[in-house]
């Protein structure tokens, strides 16, 4: 749709002029700009979600690079960049490999903008790419309680977002999206492209009330009716 073909369009374009002048030495990634940049409350929720969730050991098993513990990566602000923080290249290789192995298993990606990395591969999936869209939009804003939920006001349209999911709202989309990133959730995306994943059992997710304090354990439900 058109907003999918503005996430690939801006994951796979140049990067801006002045996108990467962060004054820094760290590993970084560019996630966007904004004017006016996301509310601290909205970026400190996105912040303690970026790691995603504790890793199993079968996963470890899998890394691209042995690390002793989770790969650390802060959100923030530098100006009006919304800016990834590694604590070194290994933890963006392993941060890399778990958004798009574990949490967001079978998504699409597209290049990330980053700086002080050699690595010349570094991505990120389409739904956590949509979802700092929302962010930098101001779309979704801090629920209070460590998520993100959308704004009020924001449109909340009703269309395909994700394959084989059918129809449903933003704010539900958002709400899985979110959960996948908190852990309270996990399956692998359909592949469009995959004949296995073209006979696979996929969730029809309902429309989900974000209020609703039980989201976690619907979504697990559901999941478990997938399997």
């Amino acid at each position: 749709g058109e907003l999918m073909a503005k996430v690939e369009a801006r994951l796979t374009s140049p990067a801006p002029t002045n996108l990467l002048d962060v004054a820094t030495d760290a590993p970084i990634a560019v996630l966007g700009r904004a004017s006016p940049p996301p509310d601290a409350a909205t970026v400190a929720a996105l912040d303690g979600m970026m790691s995603g969730p504790p890793s199993t050991p079968e996963d470890r098993a899998a890394w691209p690079v042995a690390l002793p513990r989770d790969p650390v990566v802060r959100a923030t602000l530098a100006d009006d960049k919304l800016v990834a923080v590694f604590a070194s290249e290994d933890d963006c290789r392993v941060w890399v490999h778990k958004m798009t192995r574990e949490v967001f298993d079978g998504d699409g990606d597209g290049l990330l903008w980053t700086k002080n990395i050699e690595w010349d591969e570094p991505t990120i999936p389409v739904t956590l790419a949509r979802v700092v869209d929302c962010v930098l939009e101001r779309a979704a804003v801090a629920d209070g309680s460590g998520g993100l939920v959308l704004a009020p006001g924001a449109a909340d349209d009703v269309k395909p977002r994700e394959y084989r999911v059918g129809e449903e709202a933003r704010s539900a989309w958002l709400a899985r999206s979110v959960a996948r990133l908190r852990g309270a959730v996990r399956y692998r995306t359909a592949d469009p492209n995959s004949l296995e994943d073209e006979d696979a059992e996929v969730t029809e997710w309902d429309e989900i009330d974000v209020t609703n304090d039980k989201l976690a354990r619907l979504m697990r439900e559901g999941c478990a009716e997938a399997e």
